[in-house]
């Protein structure tokens, strides 16, 4: 996925302001973690114990929702 850019500028004493790029991610507690191969959910009150018994069958067996932020209500107005 391609993070939107957001860029700061970061500011000391001794070297006044400089640019930074930086980007925005969406917070993972707001996607869907599913099972691969599927579209079951691998959390609802609780990790699924079929999908999850531990993490790392949790990390092989399920998967983060991408986002695509230019087609979400996330994306930065122009102008």
């Amino acid at each position: 996925e391609v993070h939107p850019s957001l860029p700061l500028k970061k500011c000391t004493l001794a070297g006044g302001c400089v640019l930074v790029n930086s980007s925005i991610v969406l917070d993972s507690n707001y996607r869907w973690l599913y099972n691969l191969g599927g579209y079951t959910n691998c959390v609802g009150t609780a990790f699924d114990p079929e999908f999850c018994p531990n993490v790392e069958n949790c990390a092989a067996n399920c998967a983060l929702e991408v986002v695509d932020y230019a087609s979400t209500s996330y994306t930065r107005s122009p102008g």
